[in-house]
């Protein structure tokens, strides 16, 4: 199983580009995906005011998810950890995507010198614009509310079951700054088999 996991993860991570031919069209994906939790760990935050941390869920519609926060501090130097973890056996494992980085150079390098992070960046660009602007980041409030994560961002394909996304960031000095947690359900649509003992 381990096996698997590992070769799905590093096939997945070679085929990345800046925007994979489909990010973003409205082709049907053979899954469907439900937020079903978000945490905000370790606060009180040193660095920001967290307002709001939270989703809505909606019958038949997709979940609202709820992130504010006031950033007082200006910082130029931002370190994200961004993990996509897949439940194996009742524990967590890293699949798909494992990124370190330092945001505000990772925004000014040229695309496609780190496929993965233009990936995960171009996604939450097409979720929250807001949140993806050049450095220095802070001196105002954070508003990434009332929006619902679109499947046509994702993968083509994906293994159902459940999973759950880690966001960390911290200043030049290790503070953190937000370090989030979201947990998600993805199911297969109709019959087809989206099982990871069939990837």
């Amino acid at each position: 199983m381990i096996y698997k996991i590992l070769m799905i993860t590093v096939s997945v991570q070679h085929s990345f580009q800046a925007k994979p031919p489909n990010f973003g069209t409205d082709d049907v994906r053979p899954f469907h995906i439900r937020v079903l939790r978000l945490k905000c760990l370790d606060t009180p935050y040193k660095l920001i005011t967290l307002k709001t941390c939270s989703v809505k869920l909606i019958r038949n519609e997709p979940t609202r998810i709820f992130l504010e926060f006031d950033m007082p501090t200006v910082l130029d130097q931002m370190f994200v950890t961004f993990n996509v973890n897949y439940r194996i056996n009742h524990s967590y494992r890293p699949l798909l995507i494992d990124l370190s980085v330092e945001l505000c150079a990772t925004l000014n390098q040229k695309p496609g010198l780190n496929p993965a992070a233009d990936y995960v960046l171009n996604t939450i660009r097409a979720h929250v614009p807001q949140a993806v602007h050049a450095c220095p980041y802070g001196g105002r409030y954070y508003n990434f509310s009332d929006f619902s994560l679109d499947e046509k961002y994702l993968p083509n394909t994906i293994p159902a079951g459940d999973y759950r996304i880690d966001l960390h960031v911290t200043d030049k000095d290790n503070v953190t700054m937000l370090h989030v947690q979201c947990y998600m359900a993805a199911r297969s649509k109709g019959i087809a088999s989206l099982s990871m003992l069939d990837w």
